[in-house]
C-alpha cells in the first residue's frame, strides 16, 4: 500500500512505541496490585532474544480474570490514567475485541478495514487468564463455542485480507459459513454485543472452573495448546524485555515447549513472518 503524503514506520519503531506502551502499563499494573505475565511471542522472544522476536510485531500480556476485570472496573470508573496512553475494552463505541487493548491514539495502523469506524491504533493486546475445564471433552466443547461467536464478529469487523488469508474467498463451506455469520451478525445484535457475549462466555466459564487446574486465554484462545496447567504459569519470576524487568512464569520452559515445542530454535527464514502492521504518525486531520 503505498501513501504519498508521509511514510510507514519502521518495524523498529513500532517495537519502540510498543515497548513504551509495555512500561505505561506495567506501571499501571504495578501501582493497582494488578497481577500479569508476558505470554506467547513476546514471553518467546523475552527468553529467547531478551526483548522482541526480530521479525515480530505485537505484545501480549495475560491478566488473572479478577484483576482482569479489576481493570475493566477502573476504565469504567475514569481511574485508569495512563499518560499518552488509554485501554480499550469489551463493549466500547468503535472497538470490536473481546479483550482489553492498551493503545496510542498518537499513531494509527493502516489497514484494508471492513468499516473506518473501526479505526486501529497501535497497541498492545491484554488477554484474561481464566480457568478452563479440567475435562478435556468440555474445554473443547467451550473452544468450538468461543470460535462460532468470534466468527460471528469477525464477519463484518475484521479486514478482507483476514478472512481471505483463511480461505474464506475461495473454499465454498468457508463462504456458506462467512454469509450465514453475517446474517447472524445482525441477529446478534452487532459488535459490542458480540465481544460482551464473548467476554461473558469466558467469565462464566472461569466462574464455574475456578477450582480447576487449567487455565488459558478464555477470550482468544489459541487452540487446544493454549491450555496450561496452574503450575506451568505460577508463581512468577521476572525476566529480561527490552532492558526492563517483567513477569513470566517460573516453570517457562513448560509453558513454552507446549506452546512452540522446541522453541530456542530459530524457525527457517522463510518462517520468520509476524504481524508486519503498516503504522503511520497521526495528523491533526486524524485526531
Amino acid at each position: 500500500m503505498e501513501n504519498n503524503d508521509y511514510s510507514y514506520l519502521s518495524l523498529k519503531e513500532v517495537q519502540s512505541l510498543e515497548n513504551d506502551i509495555l512500561k505505561a502499563v506495567v506501571l499501571f499494573f504495578n501501582m493497582n496490585n494488578i497481577q500479569y505475565i508476558l505470554c506467547g511471542g513476546t514471553m518467546l522472544g523475552a527468553v529467547r532474544h531478551n526483548g522482541f522476536i526480530p521479525w515480530d510485531d505485537d505484545i501480549d500480556i495475560l491478566v488473572p480474570r479478577k484483576d482482569y476485570d479489576k481493570i475493566i472496573q477502573l476504565v469504567k470508573a475514569g481511574k485508569a490514567e495512563m499518560g499518552a496512553y488509554s485501554f480499550r475494552i469489551p463493549g466500547d463505541e468503535r472497538y470490536a475485541n473481546p479483550f482489553i487493548k492498551a493503545v496510542d491514539y498518537n499513531y494509527k495502523v493502516i489497514e484494508d478495514a471492513r468499516d473506518e469506524n473501526f479505526q486501529g491504533y497501535i497497541w498492545i493486546d491484554i488477554f484474561p487468564l481464566d480457568h478452563f475445564p479440567d475435562d478435556e471433552k468440555n474445554h473443547i466443547k467451550y473452544l468450538k463455542t468461543n470460535k462460532f461467536y468470534r466468527n460471528i464478529l469477525n464477519s463484518n469487523t475484521v479486514p478482507d485480507s483476514y478472512m481471505k488469508s483463511r480461505g474464506y474467498h475461495k473454499d465454498v463451506k468457508k463462504i456458506i459459513s462467512y454469509f450465514g455469520a453475517k446474517v447472524l451478525y445482525r441477529l446478534f445484535g452487532g459488535y459490542i454485543k458480540l465481544s460482551l457475549k464473548i467476554d461473558g462466555l469466558a467469565r462464566q466459564m472461569d466462574q464455574a472452573n475456578c477450582n480447576s487446574n487449567h487455565v488459558g486465554d478464555g477470550a482468544l484462545p489459541n487452540g487446544q495448546k493454549d491450555y496450561f496447567t496452574v503450575d506451568d504459569v505460577t508463581p512468577v519470576i521476572s525476566h529480561e524485555f527490552e532492558g526492563n524487568q517483567y513477569c513470566i512464569p517460573k516453570n517457562y520452559d513448560s509453558y513454552l515447549t507446549k506452546f512452540y515445542g522446541d522453541y530456542m530454535q530459530l524457525p527457517p527464514e522463510e518462517q520468520r513472518g509476524g504481524h508486519f502492521i503498516q503504522v503511520q504518525k497521526c495528523t491533526d486531520a486524524d485526531k
